[in-house]
């Protein structure tokens, strides 16, 4: 009694409120829901990964237990709200006490998940996009990988670790490719002036002057000097092409009378051998000195039917001149 009043008394907790009569020790108060706002990348990583769920959700449990934390939804705009309700008051926490320390623990779970995006070069996209499946992990569910073709992006999301892992192999990924780009839009003159006129008319009869593509590489004879222009790997390729054909080359050769070398020089004769040549992709023949000579991108072409009888058969040569 106090002044005539009949007063109930009654255990108060701090921010925590009053017990009623008949509740023993437990405050009437709940504490309210606690949200926190984070990044929607790492809130669906979150909500999609299960075992990933289940171990936050336990360890925010071990500090208020029976509280529920309610994850969003991804197609709505707060897709990065995550909610604790508690389902009732620990009398030894205070209110304030409560939801600061679910909201920190949870900061400090999603905390070591990363988010990030990396913007990809647009002329380097589909190259990167082929090589980058080859290097995303399957079955590894602590990352997560979006291709964002619309905007040239990558978006990855995982561990800290494991995210930053692949983010540099990313990078590493990206560089080589801007790279070999550069390298690409680069072009080099580089001209070759040792090669023999009668070896000059063998590459060019085996097709080495006839490039496809401009912007990779042209190859042309100037002054019989041969020019190669183009990328520095496709010329360096193409230098290298000629002299090892040049140095797999074969040649036949055959010693005429000097009267068969004077028809050698009229043209009608020089027709009739290059028509009797000229289904042998190949191979060439010229005249040196007393002799006459059929060279060929390899044997097999050299000693075929056709011109066995000119370069080994002396009579066959004879003959072809008579006629």
């Amino acid at each position: 009694m106090l002044e005539n009043h009949h007063l109930t008394v009654a255990p108060y907790y701090e921010c925590l409120g009053p017990i009623p009569p008949g509740m023993g020790n437990v405050p009437c108060w709940t504490p309210p829901t606690v949200t926190v706002n984070f990044d929607p990348r790492i809130v669906q990583f979150v909500v999609l990964n299960d075992e990933m769920q289940s171990r936050l959700e336990a360890s925010i449990n071990d500090l208020s237990p029976g509280c529920t934390i309610t994850w969003p939804d991804s197609t709505t705009s707060d897709a990065g709200m995550v909610e604790i309700s508690v389902a009732g008051a620990n009398n030894s926490m205070s209110n304030a006490t409560i939801s600061k320390t679910c909201r920190d623990r949870l900061t400090e779970l999603l905390g070591m998940i990363q988010a990030e995006s990396v913007n990809i070069l647009q002329e380097i996209w589909p190259e990167f996009v082929e090589q980058l499946q080859k290097e995303i992990p399957k079955a590894d569910k602590n990352v997560y990988v979006e291709i964002d073709a619309d905007k040239y992006c990558v978006h990855v999301v995982g561990e800290r670790q494991k995210c930053g892992e692949l983010l540099a192999k990313l990078g590493t990924l990206q560089s080589g490719l801007v790279e070999k780009l550069q390298c690409s839009k680069t072009r080099i003159s580089e001209h070759i002036s040792v090669i023999p006129q009668h070896r000059l008319s063998l590459l060019k009869t085996c097709g080495f002057f006839q490039t496809e593509s401009t912007d990779d590489l042209i190859a042309s004879v100037v002054d019989g000097i041969i020019v190669l222009e183009g990328q520095p790997d496709k010329v360096v390729n193409w230098k290298v092409k000629i002299y090892q054909m040049l140095a797999s080359a074969h040649g036949e050769t055959v010693r005429v009378d000097e009267y068969v070398l004077e028809v050698l020089k009229q043209e009608p004769f020089r027709r009739h051998l290059d028509q009797l040549l000229q289904h042998i992709t190949g191979v060439i023949w010229y005249s040196a000195g007393k002799e006459v000579k059929v060279l060929g991108e390899n044997q097999d072409k050299v000693r075929h039917p056709t011109s066995v009888g000119f370069v080994i058969g002396r009579d066959t040569l004879y003959k072809s001149v008579l006629d």
